[in-house]
């Protein structure tokens, strides 16, 4: 899914995968033994509503692929936050 959101004066693009999480692909269960995954786990400080890759998950996933390219490695920093979730909901 894809939809463009205005909320709190900020436009950005909303994207959804399969697995309902905030990414633009989905994640295929088989990956590369030189491929590490994050999964962020959270509220809507980790969904980011900001312009997308300028959200906390995107700028972590660049500034490690950076470090690590040089290894040969790479990280997919997987964004799974929902806007309101909390321990509350049951």
């Amino acid at each position: 899914m894809r939809t463009s959101i205005n909320e709190r004066g900020i436009k950005y693009n909303f994207f959804t995968n399969a697995q309902s999480w905030v990414e633009n692909y989905d994640i295929q269960i088989e990956k590369d033994p030189n491929v590490y995954r994050i999964f962020y786990v959270g509220d809507s400080n980790v969904q980011g509503v900001v312009p997308y890759g300028k959200n906390m998950v995107e700028l972590v996933e660049k500034q490690l692929n950076d470090i690590y390219a040089v290894q040969g490695k790479k990280i997919e920093v997987i964004n799974t936050g929902t806007s309101s979730s909390s321990i509350r909901i049951q």
